[in-house]
C-alpha cells in the first residue's frame, strides 16, 4: 500500500458514506418510538415500524448506490489522475452498505432498548475482524483489500446485532417485504 492508495481509498470511502447516510436519516428519528414501543411491550407495532423504516432506508440506499456506481467513473476522474483505480473499491463498499441498510437500524434498536453492551461487544468484534482482514489483504490488494475489510466489518457488525435484536426483543430489523 502506498500513500496514493490511502488517498484514493479515503476519497472512495467518503463517496460511499452517502449510502449509510440514508439509513441514518430515515431511521434515527424512529429512536424514541422504538424505546417507547419496547418499554410498552408493543412488539407487533414495533415490528411494523422497523419493517417500514428498513424498507425506506433500503430503497433510498439502493438509489444512492445506483447513482454512485453510474456516476462513479466520472466523479473519480474529476478528482484527478489515479482516482479511477478506486472504482472497484467504491463498488465493494457500496455493496456492503446495501447489506447494512438491509439489516436496518440494529444499533439504534439495541441502544434504545437498553442493550448497549451488546452493541459494544459487536463493535469490538467487528473492529477486530476489520483489523485482521485489513492486515491480511491490504498488502496484496491495497484498495480492494481495504474495501473488503470494511465490508466484512459491516457484515459482522450487522449479523451480530441483527441476531441480538431477534434474541433480545423478538423482532427482526432486517429487510422484509409484505
Amino acid at each position: 500500500s502506498t500513500p496514493d492508495h490511502a488517498g484514493v481509498f479515503d476519497m472512495v470511502r467518503k463517496l460511499a458514506s452517502l449510502v449509510p447516510f440514508v439509513l441514518l436519516t430515515t431511521t434515527a428519528p424512529l429512536a424514541p418510538q422504538i424505546a417507547r414501543m419496547h418499554a410498552a411491550g408493543d412488539h407487533a407495532t414495533l415490528q411494523r415500524l422497523l419493517t417500514r423504516g428498513t424498507q425506506l432506508a433500503f430503497a433510498g440506499s439502493l438509489l444512492v448506490t445506483a447513482l454512485l456506481l453510474t456516476l462513479g467513473p466520472w466523479l473519480l476522474r474529476l478528482l484527478g489522475p489515479g482516482f479511477q483505480q478506486g472504482y472497484t473499491a467504491l463498488a465493494l463498499i457500496c455493496a456492503a452498505q446495501i447489506f447494512n441498510a438491509a439489516m436496518g437500524p440494529v444499533a439504534v434498536i439495541l441502544n434504545m432498548a437498553g442493550y448497549e453492551r451488546d452493541v459494544l461487544v459487536a463493535l469490538l468484534l467487528a473492529a477486530a475482524t476489520h483489523l485482521i482482514t485489513g492486515v491480511l489483504l491490504i498488502p496484496h490488494i491495497p484498495l480492494e483489500g481495504a474495501a473488503l475489510a470494511l465490508g466484512l466489518n459491516l457484515l459482522v457488525w450487522n449479523a451480530l446485532l441483527g441476531w441480538r435484536v431477534r434474541r433480545r426483543l423478538g423482532v427482526t430489523s432486517w429487510l422484509r417485504w409484505g
